[in-house]
């Protein structure tokens, strides 16, 4: 299995579980605080990304034009422009990380472009052989809104293109997040979701999402897509977690 850095999950014991639920109702949805909070995060805070995989780099060879959505600084972004890839975009939430990754990476010829994973759309004359989602869906704490996201993504895929994905399954076998899962699977409204709290360990800094292997499965189907492989690896975490992983690739059934 391939090791990866990847994410901060900060200590969860701090915030009053009352409070949390409090401050889920007053904002309606987790969905929309979550999207306000990623909106607003310092580009500082955001996790690094994932090592490139074997799978990302055969693809990458054979594609003439790359999408990755939920790009944040652009590291995977400008190492797909790397590989040779002739057309490449970035598509982030947050303005003041893609105003920031547009300044720094300008000489890279990447077009870097304000979006909502749910429902952003480019238009463009081609569609891409390669869209690239890296622990992006981990960060839809919704169904619905992971549901979208790999929609949106398939709608941008060429007829022979795509998928890539790389998230988060559950790691029951260790305890501290056996216990965010049980503990805020209620208040969030699904198991497997939980608050990701900032440094100061009072406000959530987002709200993540871990998969089971039926689940994430269950929802390529839902989607359309076909499963062209997908392996079980782990991702470490800054602060020395080992978590349970996977790596996907996956292709849009409809145009077979």
């Amino acid at each position: 299995m391939q090791s990866s850095r990847y994410g901060f999950y900060g200590d969860l014991k701090f915030m009053n579980d009352l409070q949390l639920k409090s401050s889920l109702e007053a904002k309606h949805t987790i969905s929309f605080q979550n999207k306000q909070l990623w909106t607003q995060i310092d580009p500082e805070s955001i996790p690094s990304t994932i090592e490139p995989t074997p799978e990302l780099q055969c693809l990458a060879l054979l594609s003439n034009r790359a999408l990755e959505i939920g790009c944040g600084m652009g590291e995977t972004t400008l190492l797909l422009a790397k590989f040779g890839i002739p057309e490449v975009y970035g598509v982030d939430i947050n303005p003041s990380v893609i105003d920031i990754v547009t300044e720094e990476l300008a000489g890279s010829k990447i077009n870097f472009i304000v979006g909502d994973a749910t429902e952003f759309r480019i238009e463009t004359n081609h569609k891409f052989d390669l869209v690239v989602m890296q622990a992006l869906l981990t960060c839809l704490p919704q169904k619905k809104d992971r549901i979208h996201a790999m929609k949106c993504a398939k709608d941008h895929l060429s007829k022979r293109g795509a998928l890539y994905i790389a998230d988060f399954l559950q790691s029951w076998h260790l305890d501290d997040y056996k216990e965010r899962y049980t503990r805020y699977g209620e208040i969030c409204g699904e198991l497997g979701t939980f608050p990701v709290f900032n440094h100061d360990k009072q406000s959530v800094s987002y709200y993540a999402h871990h998969f089971t292997d039926c689940e994430i499965r269950a929802s390529f189907d839902e989607v359309g897509l076909r499963i062209i492989s997908f392996r079980h690896t782990s991702f470490w975490t800054r602060t020395g977690s080992k978590l349970n992983g996977f790596v996907a690739v996956v292709t849009n059934r409809n145009l077979e």
